[in-house]
């Protein structure tokens, strides 16, 4: 059920990525952000600005079948304790693999990957570490809910 989905990603205060946000790291050499970070992050596209993240307004709407748009999470390995992918190798996996849903289906393409999506360490905000617990507990639900896509990088 879209609904529960887009409820526990705005309970646990988790934010999916935009694809075309990874796609445009991606291009210009950059890492991915912490999601402390990323809250702060627009990309340009179309010639007008976007936010990196996408709103708990945007999954509602998705949720609603207001608007489409695939989600997907990623499964991978970190790289190192301080950064999953330093060296980008695992972003451009995932822009080009997201590019190409995002033509076959002609929708937008919204990502979980934990570094950008959740708070990270060091959370210094009692609501960033709520947030974080929220959802860890309930983790699986973004890899196995029927309204979910896993990419696996191995």
């Amino acid at each position: 059920e879209p609904r529960a989905l887009a409820q526990f990603l705005q309970d646990a205060d988790i934010r999916l990525i935009r694809a075309k946000y990874l796609h445009d790291l991606a291009q210009s050499k950059r890492p991915l952000p912490r999601r402390q970070e990323a809250e702060l992050c627009n990309f340009e596209f179309d010639g007008k600005a976007e936010s990196a993240l996408v709103s708990h307004a945007e999954v509602q709407n998705w949720a609603a079948g207001a608007r489409t748009a695939t989600i997907c999470s990623v499964s991978h390995a970190w790289e190192t304790r301080e950064h999953p992918d330093p060296c980008r190798y695992q972003l451009q996996l995932i822009a080009d693999r997201a590019a190409w849903y995002e033509a076959a289906f002609e929708t937008d393409v919204w990502i979980f990957y934990d570094f950008t999506s959740l708070f990270q360490y060091e959370r210094l905000l009692s609501e960033e570490e709520r947030s974080f617990r929220a959802a860890m507990a309930n983790m699986h639900i973004m890899y196995a809910h029927e309204c979910t896509m896993t990419f696996i990088i191995e």
